[in-house]
């Protein structure tokens, strides 16, 4: 199975054969993608809502898989939290459809949030300047008890050189890596469906389809705690994920100062 843990559409795209065919023609051909709702912005319940491809639903709506093309699109939540100093996003998968994930509260309330939905925690691009959890997490690794991974390398982090300064934060967070069993993970971060599938982890394993939610879950947390292998694709970082790592990067010095 290959898995894009990490990615988005724009707000109220509702595409979703082209979403379907870019993320299976790249992650054939048993694919998984995490479509994460941003903040207060859906991304994923008007994707999966609109009319297309016959899918199906698991008991909460969490994920949703296209049998025709060995597709699952899990939902994420990928809200800003404050730290002991700044802020960061940290990236819920799993969540029912519908619920959405406070933004702008300390992080130990969001991860509590995430857990109390019965979604699983992954610690998304560490590396980046802005918006990256690792100096909570290295302040207090014994948090990383209540994530399931942590993304490696980040698609669009090669626009700050992000995914250098990931494999530094790495190595000082390996001993709790270890102790708490977290998988290493990969993600496009795509803001536009041509970026889709073009990163992402890789197992020997592929989740069949399961109407029971809470067990789907908890089968994907095995899976990504088991390490796979990563491919770091898209060379460039995808213009359209870019500007909008630059507009947030620009907006929380404005908010800083």
């Amino acid at each position: 199975m290959k898995a894009d843990l990490h990615a988005h559409v724009p707000q109220g795209y509702a595409n979703v054969n082209k979403v379907v065919d870019t993320a299976s023609s790249r992650l054939s051909p048993k694919g998984l993608v995490v479509i994460a709702n941003f903040n207060e912005l859906d991304r994923y319940e008007p994707l999966i809502s609109a009319k297309g491809y016959s899918r199906y639903f698991t008991s909460n709506g969490s994920a949703c898989y296209f049998p025709e093309q060995n597709l699952w699109i899990i939902k994420g939540a990928e809200p800003m939290a404050k730290l002991d100093e700044g802020e960061g996003e940290i990236l819920g998968i799993g969540i029912p459809k519908g619920a959405r994930i406070n933004y702008q509260k300390p992080i130990q309330d969001t991860i509590k949030e995430i857990k109390d939905l019965g979604g699983k925690i992954i610690i998304v691009h560490p590396g980046l300047p802005v918006g990256s959890t690792a100096p909570y997490f290295l302040k207090h690794p014994e948090q990383l008890e209540n994530a399931i991974g942590i993304e490696a390398y980040n698609q669009e982090g090669q626009l700050f050189r992000a995914n250098a300064t990931t494999r530094q934060i790495l190595k000082k967070l390996a001993p709790a890596i270890q102790k708490y069993h977290l998988g290493l993970t990969a993600g496009s971060d795509a803001h536009y469906p041509f970026e889709l599938g073009l990163t992402y982890s890789e197992w020997d394993v592929f989740l069949p389809f399961d109407e029971d939610s809470d067990r789907f879950i908890q089968n994907l947390e095995v899976i990504i705690r088991n390490s796979p292998r990563i491919h770091a694709g898209g060379k460039i970082a995808g213009p359209a994920g870019s500007g909008m790592h630059i507009a947030k990067m620009l907006w929380h010095k404005v908010r800083q100062n």
